[in-house]
């Protein structure tokens, strides 16, 4: 009886053991897993599907597959459902399409399709670009996920085993182990298929792996905006220009470019082709600068420029359609005259004139230029010459002995091949000869009560001798009582001179003056030319010279006297 109580319990207990492991399933001891069949995806170039597998599922259990994507902050279930059957690894696949982000999504497992019981998670990475085509100049924006939070990414760019400048460069995850990274494509960028590699740590295995895609950059285009118009009107020589703004599609400046040109049109004519220059690269703007010639047909011309010939020194190349400026008319140069006229010229010498000749642009005209001098009825044209090293026209005119006085009249005119003329007129004046002397040694000593022979030499402004011919000369003296003594002077033929004879007066020194004539109204004084010093004479000659004068005055007035005593007795002893 004993026995049979102590069984009892035992069998209740081995009873209750047993229905207890009847309601377990041994499948329970293994965790729910699941993977993808890589860590990383490229966003381009797969197929656009994950392949996700479950594994230890409980047969005959149906499982629901949730999805978060980046940026969301839970997860939403995705209509794929897992069903397992007897118990072993299940798959299916996800569709990735170019909307999707890139990033890091995250998987979860759940039997039940309203609420995420989280069974079991995965993390899996999308890598990739903006776009799948760039033009250069374009910002391109490389973003993905799937890596360790927080850890180092390497990102690469290359082209047929070239690296593209700039590149490699190393990029921190985010706390979800997402990335993102801009970069500017440069005017200069390769162009074609370019292969990105993204390398890193990935979120679940911690192991490295490498995902790689393509995307393809093309040349930018170019377009042109004009920005400033040429002057409405421009004169031979000169230049005229217009303005453009170039610039690439993301509205940055061109800065370079190859034989660069826009062309002038004149209707029924060749265009003519000028270059573009880069005159401001922070705006992008370049300069059209046509340089007129003095033949220019004066027309009405425009600028044109097509953008379709515009390149840049990358490749890249203009789109558009031509750029036409505002109509500016060519009108004749207006010729500038810089002469050299003397104000007054004196007879004997020449009139000597010159001039140079400017277009508008500062370059001179080397022909068709004359001079014509008037003065009263007369006319001269006199020969010019022209000095190519200066520009400068040169000519004269011989003014004569009595050469007209007064203003004469100087016209300068130039008339070129091409219509571009100017004619001008100014004046100067002839003015009488102005003689010059020429005496022999000055402050000459000599003797009181001498007689002195002082030649003097007379000429024309141009050196020539004033002959007796033509004039007269005379000089002249104060003695010490303020009075003047004029005296003519002799011309001397044989030597040219005009010689100064006279008695030297008895004093300190005589200070000489000049005057000289000719009948032609030429003249010229020279006042106080020439000091002569007279030394005085002894005494003993001036004794001898003071009795001879007393001797011979003595006998003179005896005579007056008998004449006078004689006349009165006359008078007195008539009847």
């Amino acid at each position: 009886m004993i026995k049979f109580r102590v069984a009892i319990p035992c069998f209740v207990a081995f009873i209750y053991v047993t229905l207890l492991l009847a309601n377990c399933n041994p499948v329970q001891a293994v965790a729910v897993t699941i993977s993808t069949d890589q860590p990383i995806y490229p966003l381009w170039g797969i197929g656009g599907t994950v392949r996700i597998t479950a594994q230890n599922l409980v047969s005959n259990v149906s499982y629901y597959l949730w999805l978060q994507k980046p940026k969301q902050f839970t997860s939403n279930f995705t209509r794929l459902s897992l069903i397992s059957r007897k118990g072993g690894p299940t798959s299916t696949l996800l569709s990735i399409s170019p909307d999707d982000p890139p990033g890091t999504y995250l998987l979860s497992l759940s039997r039940s399709k309203t609420t995420d019981t989280h069974e079991a998670t995965a993390h899996f990475g999308v890598v990739g670009t903006n776009s799948r085509i760039y033009a250069r100049t374009e910002t391109m924006t490389i973003a993905g996920g799937g890596f360790v939070p927080n850890s180092t990414i390497a990102l690469a760019i290359n082209s047929a085993n070239r690296t593209f400048p700039g590149f490699p460069v190393n990029i921190t995850a985010q706390g979800t182990g997402a990335f993102s990274y801009d970069f500017k494509l440069p005017p200069s960028a390769q162009t074609g298929s370019l292969n990105a590699t993204v390398r890193g740590l990935t979120y679940d295995k911690h192991q490295l792996d490498t995902v790689n895609y393509t995307f393809v950059v093309n040349p930018s285009t170019i377009s042109v905006q004009s920005v400033q118009e040429p002057a409405a009107q421009v004169e031979r020589t000169l230049q005229v220009n217009t303005t453009y703004r170039i610039s690439y599609a993301d509205g940055s400046p061109v800065t370079a470019a190859v034989n660069a040109t826009a062309d002038v049109i004149l209707a029924g004519q060749r265009p003519i082709s000028v270059p573009l220059v880069i005159i401001n690269s922070t705006s992008g703007e370049w300069r059209a600068t046509w340089t007129t010639p003095a033949s220019a047909n004066k027309a009405t011309y425009h600028f044109q420029f097509n953008p379709a010939n515009f390149t840049d020194s990358y490749g890249n190349k203009g789109k558009g359609p031509p750029v036409i400026s505002s109509d500016f008319k060519v009108i004749p140069a207006s010729l500038t005259f810089q002469p050299q006229i003397p104000i007054t010229t004196e007879r004997t010498t020449a009139l000597n004139l010159t001039n140079t000749v400017y277009y508008p642009d500062g370059t001179t005209l080397s022909s068709a230029v004359t001079l014509e001098i008037s003065a009263g009825n007369q006319t001269w044209t006199p020969n010019l010459s022209f000095d190519s090293s200066d520009g400068m026209w040169s000519g004269s005119l011989y003014l004569v002995q009595n050469a007209t006085l007064g203003q004469y009249n100087v016209t300068w005119a130039a008339h070129d091949p091409y219509g571009n003329a100017r004619n001008s007129t100014y004046t100067t004046l002839v003015v009488p000869a102005r003689f010059s002397f020429v005496v022999e040694t000055n402050n000459s000593t000599v003797n009181a009560l001498s007689n002195l022979v002082l030649p003097v030499l007379v000429t024309y402004p141009n050196g020539s001798s004033l002959t007796n011919s033509f004039g007269n000369v005379t000089g002249s003296y104060e003695n010490s009582t303020k009075y003047v003594f004029i005296l003519p002077l002799a011309y001397n033929s044989t030597n040219g001179t005009w010689d100064m004879i006279f008695f030297v007066p008895q004093q300190a020194n005589a200070t000489l003056s000049f005057n000289a004539t000719d009948r032609f109204g030429n003249s010229a004084i020279a006042m106080d030319v020439y000091n002569l010093k007279i030394a005085s004479i002894p005494i003993r000659i001036q004794n001898l010279i003071i009795a001879a004068v007393i001797g011979t005055i003595i006998p003179v007035g005896l005579l007056i006297w008998a004449i006078a005593t004689i006349s009165t007795r006359k008078r007195k002893h008539r009847p």
